[in-house]
């Protein structure tokens, strides 16, 4: 029985290009400082180079998700609705606390004094 040319039905999966530890770094370097975002920006492109989460996935990310003490990052519903477990290294971490420290101020001072406060980060 002869049923034709079989075509072959295999995804070809290429590997993603990744930047090197000082093309990384140059990208860092390139947020605006005086940005009042500044520090939030460089926190979620940190966590992606470093981590390796994916943008939704950082978009998603709660305080609750990050342990501070250990490093661990609790993602939840990422890539095919599963969670994972990622660690991230030290400087990632103060990143993180600082940028929690200064959102944690700027909130606090924004509902006391509303009308005159203009948060600053840099």
């Amino acid at each position: 029985m002869y049923y034709g040319k079989m075509e072959n039905k295999k995804k070809h999966f290429r590997i993603p290009e990744v930047l090197t530890p000082e093309e990384q770094e140059k990208f860092l370097k390139t947020f605006n400082k005086k940005a009042k975002t500044v520090l939030r920006n460089y926190a979620m492109c940190g966590l992606m180079l470093d981590a390796g989460l994916r943008c939704g996935e950082v978009l998603n990310l709660k305080v609750n998700d990050v342990d501070f003490q250990t490093g661990k990052i609790h993602v939840k519903q990422g890539k095919g609705n599963k969670d994972r477990i990622v660690w991230l290294n030290e400087e990632a971490l103060d990143v993180l606390r600082e940028w929690r420290e200064k959102t944690r101020e700027r909130t606090t001072i924004h509902h006391l004094t509303r009308k005159t406060y203009k948060p600053s980060l840099c």
